[in-house]
């Protein structure tokens, strides 16, 4: 089964929330944040180049990029909704790794 979502913590009047983790090859890691209609969202990891990215709304909206990519922007939510991010380390990659993701809602 898929890890429970995490918080994505955002300090009070602040446009990005920064999490840090490790994950071995082959995990996931998921996140959720409640965002509005309309909003932009990007996600950035590092290191770059490194992890699979995707963003689902609980209602509507899939939106994934793939490891070389190290972020992921979406020009406009669809809906007013709890969103989880997944951050995946493939299962080839030769060892875990300790990451940093900071998602923006400007």
């Amino acid at each position: 089964p898929l890890p429970a979502p995490t918080p994505v913590f955002f300090r009070p009047g602040a446009i990005s929330g920064i999490e840090y983790g490790r994950l071995a090859p082959g995990a996931v890691q998921r996140y959720e944040l409640r965002a509005m209609a309309g909003q932009q969202m990007i996600v950035r990891t590092w290191p770059e180049g490194t992890l699979g990215i995707t963003v689902e709304g609980e209602r509507s909206g899939y939106w994934s990029a793939p490891p070389q990519a190290g972020s992921l922007t979406i020009p406009a939510l669809p809906a007013t909704q709890n969103y989880v991010i997944t951050l995946a380390l493939p299962a080839g990659h030769a060892q875990a790794v300790d990451y940093t993701m900071e998602v923006t809602i400007p």
